[in-house]
């Protein structure tokens, strides 16, 4: 995975580090409800890249441009929504 595509992880872990205290633990639960949905979307779309060039390395299968522009467009996309939500 691209430098890239992980840094808005060790981003978002720091600037969301706020510990579970009673004055905090709804905001503290939202901040980890919405780590855990980027971190479920990434790993999809990491796993639909990691498919697509296992079959073209091993499998011979030519990587559909199509395919491969929406894959980018919709990490581009995660990436934006990251760095969205770790803004103050």
């Amino acid at each position: 995975m691209s430098r890239r595509f992980q840094r808005p992880w060790k981003i978002a872990n720091v600037v969301i580090g706020l510990k579970s205290d009673s004055s905090n633990d709804s905001t503290y639960t939202a901040l980890e409800d919405k780590l855990r949905e980027f971190t479920t979307q990434r790993d999809a779309l990491a796993e639909q890249v990691r498919s697509m060039l296992e079959e073209a390395a091993f499998g011979r299968q030519a990587i559909e441009e199509t395919q491969a522009r929406a894959l980018i467009s919709a990490a581009e996309s995660l990436l934006d929504q990251v760095h969205g939500a770790a803004q103050p």
